[in-house]
C-alpha cells in the first residue's frame, strides 16, 4: 500500500508507505517505511526542547565565563586606569587592592610602591621647601641686623617654632673679651637667668672639639663626671639637644633646646635644620661682634665719636621731618689729667670704664653715649626738651659726685662738667648744637666745674623749616 499524506496547513507532504510480506499466499507483516505527521512533530517538539534547553545552558555559561573574565581581567584593568588618572592629578593617597595572583596582580602591587616612594619623596621634598622658606626669612632678618638681642630672638624663635620644640634658651658671650655665656633669651623655660656657663670647663672643650650638635645623652656619655656642674645646669634646663655657635674655633654660644612638645624624636631632618640655622647664627653673630668692634671704644664699650655724628644727623633729620626735639649733653671729667699723672694710666682707664658704667645705669635704652675725645663724652638724649635734658644731666653730675672710684689699691673721688644744648631750641644745624653744648660745657668748667650749664633761651629762636 501505498500512500501520500499531505499536510494541509504546510504543503509538506509525508510519505507513509507500507509494504506487506507475503510468502507462499500467507500474509506474515507489515514492514513500515517512514514517520507520520504527528510523530514527526512529537520529535520536532522534543528536540526543540533539547535545543532550547542547550541554548539557555549555553548562555548562562557564556554570562559566568564573561563575568569572570571581567572580574579577572576588566575590572583591574580599570582600577589600575583610575588609580593612573587619580595619579595623574596629583593623587598619591590611592592605592589598588586585588585579590589575584597573576601579572596584573604584580602590576598593581609595583603601581602601589612607586606611589608610595612618590608620596614619602613628596613629604620630603614639601618639609625641605617649608624648611628653606624659613632659614631664607631668617636670614633676611638676620642680614639687616646688628643688634646682637635681635638677632639672638630671631634664632631661638625661629628654631623652637620650627621644630616644635617644648621649650629653647640661648646663652651668648656678651663680647669676645669674656668667656662667661650670659642668658640671653628663652622661651618654655623658667629658671633661665640665674644660669651662666665658662667656656674654660670641660663641657665646651668638648664642644669645641665636636663642632657639631650633640645629643644630652651623648654629652652625658662623654663627659661622665668631668662637668658635671654644668651637666646639671642643662638638665636644669631639660636640654634635650645642645646645639654649639662657634666662632673662629671658639664656642661663642649655646643654643639648649628642650623635648618636642609632640613627645616625638626629633627626625634626621630636624637635624638638617638646626645645622643650617646655627651656621647661619655663627656668621650673624659674628657680624654683630665686628660691627660693634667698629662703632665702639674698646676700653669704655662707648661708641666711638664717629658713630655718634652719624646717629646725631639720622635724629636732626627725623626731628626736621617728623617735629619734636633732640637734646645733647657733652660730658668731662674734672682734673682727670691729675688722676693719670697721680695714680697711673692704668687707674685712669678704670675710671673712664666705671665713669661709663654709672652714665649707663641712668641712662634710657635709647640714650647713646659715646667717647668723643679723651676724658670727654657725648650723649644723644632723643625725645629730650631742655628741662628734661637738664635734669638727666643733674642725675649724672650727682652720681659721679657720690660714686667711689675704685682704681685698684683704692678708691677716689671725682666730679664732672656737662653742658646741655636741644634741637631746635638752641640751634638750628648739627654742627651748631654740638658746638652749643661743648660751649656750654666749657662754661660749667670755668664757672667753678662739677656743674651743668644750658644756653640761654633766645626768644627769637625758631625750628628752621
Amino acid at each position: 500500500n501505498k500512500q501520500d499524506i499531505v499536510d494541509a496547513k504546510t504543503g509538506v507532504g509525508v510519505l507513509d508507505i507500507s509494504r506487506a510480506i507475503i510468502i507462499s499466499g500467507k500474509k506474515l507483516g507489515v514492514v513500515r517505511l517512514g514517520y507520520s505527521k504527528s510523530e514527526v512533530e512529537k520529535v520536532i517538539s522534543k528536540v526543540s526542547k533539547i535545543i532550547l534547553v542547550v541554548a539557555g545552558f549555553a548562555i548562562i555559561i557564556t554570562m559566568a565565563v564573561s563575568f569572570f573574565v571581567i572580574n579577572i581581567m576588566v575590572r583591574p584593568i580599570e582600577q589600575l586606569t583610575k588609580a593612573v588618572r587619580l595619579f595623574g592629578q596629583g593623587g598619591l593617597d590611592h592605592k589598588i587592592v586585588l585579590k589575584s595572583n597573576d601579572e596584573i596582580r604584580e602590576l598593581a602591587d609595583s603601581f602601589n610602591e612607586t606611589v608610595e616612594i612618590l608620596d614619602k619623596t613628596q613629604t620630603k621634598l614639601r618639609r625641605r621647601v617649608r624648611d628653606i622658606s624659613t632659614l631664607l626669612n631668617a636670614s633676611k632678618e638676620l642680614n639687616f641686623s646688628q643688634d646682637i638681642k635681635n638677632i639672638a630672638s630671631v634664632i631661638l624663635y625661629t628654631c623652637k617654632e620650627h621644630l616644635n620644640a617644648g621649650s629653647a634658651a640661648l646663652y651668648l658671650l656678651l663680647s669676645e673679651e669674656e668667656a662667661i655665656l650670659s642668658f640671653n633669651v628663652a622661651s618654655g623655660v623658667v629658671g633661665t637667668e640665674k644660669n651662666t656657663f665658662d667656656t674654660s670647663d670641660p663641657l665646651f672643650k668638648n664642644l669645641a672639639g665636636h663642632k657639631r650638635i650633640m645629643l644630652m645623652t651623648d654629652l652625658e656619655k662623654e663627659l661622665g663626671t668631668s662637668d658635671s656642674k654644668n651637666l646639671g645646669k642643662l638638665k636644669e634646663l631639660k636640654c634635650q639637644i645642645l646645639a654649639p655657635i662657634i666662632v673662629k674655633e671658639r664656642v661663642n654660644g649655646i643654643m639648649v633646646i628642650g623635648p618636642c612638645k609632640y613627645e616625638r624624636e626629633y627626625q634626621e631632618e630636624d637635624w638638617e635644620f638646626l645645622s643650617a640655622l646655627i651656621g647661619m647664627a655663627n656668621v650673624a653673630i659674628e657680624n654683630s661682634y665686628l660691627h660693634t668692634l667698629s662703632i665702639t671704644d674698646g676700653l669704655t664699650k662707648s661708641y666711638l665719636r664717629r658713630y655718634f655724628l652719624f646717629r646725631l644727623e639720622e635724629e636732626v633729620k627725623r626731628v626736621q621731618r617728623y617735629g619734636g626735639v633732640i637734646s645733647v649733653l657733652m660730658t668731662d671729667l674734672d682734673f682727670f689729667k691729675k688722676v693719670n699723672d697721680t695714680y697711673g694710666h692704668q687707674a685712669g682707664d678704670k675710671v673712664l670704664k666705671e665713669f661709663v658704667q654709672v652714665v649707663k645705669s641712668i641712662s634710657r635704652s635709647t640714650d647713646l653715649i659715646a667717647r668723643y675725645g679723651g676724658e670727654e663724652f657725648a650723649i644723644i638724649a632723643t625725645e629730650t626738651s631742655r628741662e628734661g635734658a637738664r635734669v638727666y644731666a643733674e642725675r649724672i653730675r650727682a652720681a659721679v659726685e657720690k660714686r667711689d672710684f675704685d682704681i685698684g689699691e683704692q678708691k677716689i673721688k671725682i666730679t664732672s662738667s656737662i653742658g646741655v644744648a636741644s634741637y631746635p631750641v638752641d640751634a638750628k644745624k648739627l654742627n651748631e648744637l654740638i658746638a652749643r653744648a661743648d660751649e656750654m660745657l666749657y662754661k660749667a668748667k670755668e664757672s667753678g666745674r662739677n656743674r651743668v650749664c644750658l644756653p640761654e633761651v633766645v626768644e627769637t629762636d625758631k625750628p628752621s623749616s
